[in-house]
């Protein structure tokens, strides 16, 4: 406020001043002077707290925008490392035919993709449907994958599918892809890891060394849910 140094400058006077030699009048300015500084301090602390909002608006702002601008970038980077993947899929149709990969067309973020099971292990002959839900971080995060065909595996859960798999999870890597995720999950169904069961029935089996009442369970489903219809 404009008049502020001069108010200081009479208060100091005033309160200076041997009071025996104050008059009436002094004391009304007084009053007066005390009055206009209140109100002058509480505005001064109304202007304040508006300018605290304001700058707090403007960067609550800024800060949205830089967040929604590194949205935008992750995405498009996303989706240039998911094309490129998709070139690269169909390149490499004929060198592995042990995966089948394909995303939605609609959505580059949903894949499928068709395995064949291991050979000399009880799901040989089968073929399990994989779907992938691909995060827009990708791929600094991992994909999510889950059986959507019916197999009894230690590490699979038998009714949603989901995996047990250390590379969809703390051991992620930007280098691994979706086609190399598919690999890694079917060298997990030919070595099963009890220790970590999902399927606890599929996982004491094997724990409990009954590999005959487990590769029996498992070939039975392998053949009621995997098995490609004839005709």
């Amino acid at each position: 406020m404009r008049n502020a140094p001069e108010i200081r400058h009479v208060w100091f006077l005033i309160l200076n001043y041997p009071r025996s030699n104050l008059s009436l009048d002094c004391v009304l300015s007084l009053s007066f002077l005390s009055q206009y500084t209140k109100r002058w301090k509480k505005k001064e602390l109304i202007n304040r707290d508006t300018h605290n909002k304001k700058l707090l608006k403007s960067c609550s702002t800024n800060y949205r925008i830089e967040v929604n601008n590194r949205w935008f970038i992750n995405m498009q980077a996303s989706r240039a490392r998911l094309f490129k993947e998709y070139k690269e899929v169909q390149r490499e149709k004929v060198a592995d035919p042990d995966i089948q990969l394909a995303c939605d067309d609609t959505n580059i973020f949903k894949w499928t993709a068709l395995i064949k099971g291991p050979s000399e292990t009880p799901f040989e002959g089968g073929v399990f449907q994989l779907v992938f839900s691909v995060p827009e971080q990708y791929p600094l995060q991992p994909p999510q994958v889950r059986f959507l065909t019916k197999i009894f595996h230690p590490n699979v859960h038998f009714k949603t599918g989901e995996i047990c798999l250390d590379i969809l999870k703390n051991a992620w890597s930007p280098a691994w892809t979706l086609q190399s995720v598919c690999r890694a999950i079917i060298a997990l169904m030919a070595h099963p890891e009890p220790d970590s069961p999902l399927n606890c029935d599929s996982g004491n089996l094997l724990r409990s060394g009954d590999d005959r009442g487990y590769q029996s369970m498992a070939r039975m489903y392998t053949r009621l849910a995997a098995s490609p219809k004839k005709g």
